[in-house]
This record gives structure tokens, C-alpha cells and sequence, in this order.
């Protein structure tokens, strides 16, 4: 049976696994993890009004000393003193255990949706959920309801205003989280970190959840993870974390993913100028896509035909490849078509870096921005002012060691150099040379 028809066969093994995923108990309202939870609740909303322990005490006429013993589920609370406490802080809680059961459902059906990669049937999902919002974050399920929230928003990269409020909110209480809280909370971070492509923080950040929580959970860390690692240029990880992601799952019939990862595996054997591996792979990816109608696996295959295409200074067809793209909005395509049109030469650059890439600098990192303007200066002279050209190398010498991503640390470096041997400044070139090459030892 090949692999196409597979597809079509979930095992009643994966979908055991996929139950076990993320799953909390049936709660007993007055157990130890629901005290825990309270206590999360206490402390986190005494820590947004700005009440110290004591502050707290006096108002309530509780010891701070019993206050923090609350706070950290080390203590269980009488109704009455919880009455008191929620009192003060003008907090309510629906404790109805209907509530945790619904949650549990829910939150296991999202979990499900955003491992399948079916993101259209999670995001109904978390919208149905987001209508309980006052009661959820009331409840014994707020950490879970805010844990399984930020993940399809970090994990789908759609943007949510408070999600930075939220990521402080748990950073502060995060040691009374229990294990598979903390690694949702990292895996999340690093989610975050990934999505701002700060390739460093990122790795560190899954690197910590791989330690924690449920090992069902890790082949997911290991995929981003991955992703993370190849943009540090550290090849070998980046290979057996993306190996190991591929068995995993296709063990779990979960061929998507699996090809997700194989197209990591391909940006490895392109950093590397393996042409042929990279088109035999590219193009085993894509007939499984096509196969399937996956349209965003068909357009990263054709985007890195694309990327193929301008390594081999082919840039005619690296344009028609682009355009196969079905969505031309999306702000990824941003940098490839600047990098078309300006090796092209025909005069569309640029209207494109006037009308798309100035108007449109908010859709994209600051680090792809001074990318593309330090590009462009580089490209036309006559666009050049020194001042300006040198700054923004530096800001983007900057940006990529503080994002550890190689290719631009390289590409801004040899930029730098450059420059200054037009200049005829050699000894200041050298000076450049040498910090360059002592990063490189540092890092890779």
C-alpha cells in the first residue's frame, strides 16, 4: 500500500496517541491542582493591580504569610477565605464541573485540528471557545484555555493583541504550572521567537520543552525546532531532528507534517548546492500535494523551485515558478520577488520597492526590511547615500547576530567588506574580516 493510500487510513494507534495528547483529568473541584489553579489566579491578577503580599493582607485581613501559601497551591484555602481574597481583587469563578468537561472536549479537538495541520476546522474551533471567554478565564480551565488559545495563534502565526499580555501574565507564575503546562508555555515561547525569526531564542525555548510534559507532544517541538537550527546554519541537527520528525510521523500516518519536514530536509541540500537531491525531493513532496490538493505544501515547492532557480542564476524561471504562488499577497513573497526583479534588471524593482516593500515594511520583520534596503543600495549606486548605506548594514549586522540567522550575518559581513574595499579603506576591511571570522568560530 503506498503511501497516498495510506493517507486516507488513520490508525486506531495514531488516534490513541492524538487522545493522549494535551489531555487533563476529570476534575475533582476541591483536589490539589484546581487549589493550584486558584492560586495562579490569585497571583496573577494581584500582580496586574500591583498589590504587594502585604498590601493584600491588609485588605483582606488574611497573614500574607497564608496569602502565599494559597498563591503557591502549597495550602488549601477555606471557602471563606477564598470569598475574601476574590473579593478584593474583583474576581469571580465558575466552578461548575460541566464547565471543566466541555473544556476538556474542546480543548482536545483543537489539539487534534492544529497536529493535522487542519488550521480552518481550529480556527472555528478556538472562535466557539472564545465565546465562553468570561467564563473560561473565571474558572478552573483558565491556564489551559490560555495555553491551547496562544498556541493555534503562535502555531498558525495569526496575530492576537494580547498575546504578549498573556505570555507575561504565565512568566511570571510559570514554576506552579504543572509539567505539561510549562512545555506547552516554552513550545509556545518558542513559537513566538520563531515567528519573529530570532533563530536563538527559539531553539532555546524548544530545546526546554523537549524537556518537559508529554513526550507525544515532541516530534512537534523537533519540527520547528528544525526550522530554527537550519536558519543557524547547524545542518547536522537540523537533519536528524527533521529524520526523526519524518518517521515519527509516518508511523502516525501523518503524511503532511511528515512532508513539512521533508521540505527542511531540502533547504539543507539547497544552503549546500545539492541541486539534483533537491529537485528529486522537492518534486516526490509535490506529487503528494498535488495528490492531495494541499495547496500550501504545493506553493512551498514551488517557491523553493523558485529560490533553486536564482541559485543557478536562472532567473527567468525562478519568476515563472514564483507565480505559480496562489497567494501573490502574502507578505513571504515579499523578499523573493524583490530579489527577482532586481537580478531581472528591468526597471520593475523600483516601483516594487517604492509601492510594496516601503508600504508594506510593517508586514515583515525589521531585520527582512533592512535586508532588502541594504540590497537595494548595494544593486543601484545612484539610490546610495553613504551615511545611510553604512547605517543600515550595522543595524543589520546587528539584527542577524541578535536572530543568530547565518545567512544574513554572512550576507551583511560580506556587504561591509566590500564596501570599505571600494572605499580603498583596506585596513578598516581587514578590521571587519577579522571580527567576522571570530564570530563564526564563536557560533558555528
Amino acid at each position: 500500500m503506498t503511501f497516498l493510500n495510506m493517507y486516507f487510513e488513520k490508525t486506531t494507534k495514531y488516534s490513541k496517541i492524538l487522545e493522549g495528547v494535551g489531555v487533563m483529568l476529570n476534575y475533582d473541584l476541591k483536589d490539589k491542582s484546581n487549589q493550584t489553579v486558584l492560586g495562579v489566579m490569585i497571583r496573577t491578577k494581584r500582580s496586574e493591580i500591583g498589590y504587594s503580599l502585604r498590601d493584600l493582607a491588609e485588605l483582606t485581613n488574611i497573614s500574607h504569610t497564608l496569602i502565599s501559601n494559597i498563591e503557591t497551591g502549597k495550602q488549601v484555602a477555606s471557602d471563606a477565605t477564598l470569598s475574601d481574597i476574590f473579593r478584593a481583587l474583583d474576581l469571580k469563578l465558575f466552578d461548575d464541573e460541566k464547565i471543566s468537561v466541555k473544556f476538556k472536549k474542546q480543548y482536545n479537538l483543537i489539539f487534534r485540528a492544529l497536529v493535522e495541520y487542519e488550521y480552518d476546522k481550529a480556527k472555528k474551533l478556538v472562535t466557539e471557545i472564545e465565546k465562553d471567554h468570561d467564563i473560561y478565564e473565571h474558572s478552573y480551565e483558565v491556564i489551559n484555555y490560555n495555553v491551547i488559545r496562544c498556541f493555534y495563534y503562535t502555531l498558525t502565526n495569526t496575530p492576537l493583541a494580547e498575546l504578549s499580555d498573556i505570555k507575561n501574565k504565565y512568566d511570571l507564575v510559570v514554576e506552579f504550572l504543572n509539567e505539561n503546562q510549562k512545555q506547552m508555555f516554552s513550545f509556545i515561547k518558542g513559537l513566538q521567537y520563531l515567528n519573529m525569526e530570532r533563530y536563538k531564542d527559539a531553539s532555546n525555548n524548544f530545546y526546554e520543552a523537549l524537556k518537559l510534559g508529554d513526550k507525544n507532544v515532541d516530534v512537534l517541538i523537533k519540527e520547528y525546532n528544525a526550522r530554527a537550527l537550519l536558519r543557524q546554519y547547524k545542518f547536522t541537527d537540523t537533519m536528524a531532528l527533521s529524520n526523526e520528525a519524518v518517521e515519527e510521523y509516518e508511523k502516525r500516518t501523518d503524511y503532511i507534517r511528515a512532508m513539512r519536514c521533508r521540505l527542511t530536509i531540502v533547504r539543507i541540500y539547497l544552503h549546500i548546492m545539492q541541486i539534483d537531491k533537491v529537485l528529486e525531493l522537492v518534486n516526490y513532496v509535490d506529487r503528494f500535494a498535488s495528490k492531495m490538493k494541499i495547496q500550501s505544501l504545493v506553493d512551498q515547492c514551488n517557491v523553493i523551485r523558485a529560490t533553486c532557480s536564482f541559485s543557478l542564476k536562472d532567473y527567468k524561471n525562478a519568476e515563472s515558478y514564483l507565480s505559480l504562488h496562489q497567494n501573490q499577497s502574502t507578505h513571504w513573497l515579499i523578499l523573493p520577488w524583490f530579489r527577482i526583479y532586481t537580478m531581472l534588471r528591468d526597471g520593475r524593482v523600483h516601483d516594487y520597492y517604492k509601492n510594496v516593500v516601503i508600504k508594506r515594511q510593517g508586514e515583515i520583520t525589521r531585520k527582512k526590511f533592512l535586508l532588502i534596503k541594504v540590497l537595494y543600495m548595494w544593486h543601484f549606486n545612484e539610490m546610495r547615500n553613504d551615511e545611510e548605506y553604512e547605517s543600515a548594514i550595522i543595524e543589520l549586522i546587528k539584527e542577524g547576530r541578535e536572530c543568530m540567522d547565518q545567512e544574513v550575518i554572512t550576507l551583511a559581513y560580506n556587504l561591509y567588506i566590500i564596501y570599505y574595499k571600494e572605499k580603498r579603506s583596506y585596513k578598516k576591511a581587514l578590521e571587519i574580516v577579522d571580527e567576522f571570522l571570530q564570530l563564526k568560530k564563536i557560533y558555528i
